[in-house]
């Protein structure tokens, strides 16, 4: 059975004690193949691919904007992140 530091971790347990090293247990994770909840299906795999449509055509777009708004939009974002930081209501 393979135990993971940060399973060892949460438990309170020192990985001395239980008696792995991390060369160890780097070892065993190269050895066992990921859990099946981790590998992507092929549903997965498309909203991957469109995903990546969507970031190409959005870095298209932004390639076409100005610098100096570009400046605009970010220090817009940086405000709006600082208020939702301070939790300021916007009503």
């Amino acid at each position: 059975m393979s135990v993971s530091f940060e399973a060892l971790a949460m438990a309170g347990v020192d990985h001395l004690e239980w008696g792995m090293d991390f060369d160890e247990w780097e070892r065993n994770e190269l050895d066992e193949p990921p859990p099946p909840h981790l590998l992507l299906d092929d549903e997965d795999d498309e909203i991957t691919k469109d995903f990546q449509k969507e970031v190409m055509q959005i870095r298209n777009v932004e390639k076409h904007i100005p610098q100096w708004f570009r400046v605009v939009l970010l220090m817009v974002k940086v405000i709006v992140n600082l208020l939702i930081i301070t939790e300021v209501d916007f009503v």
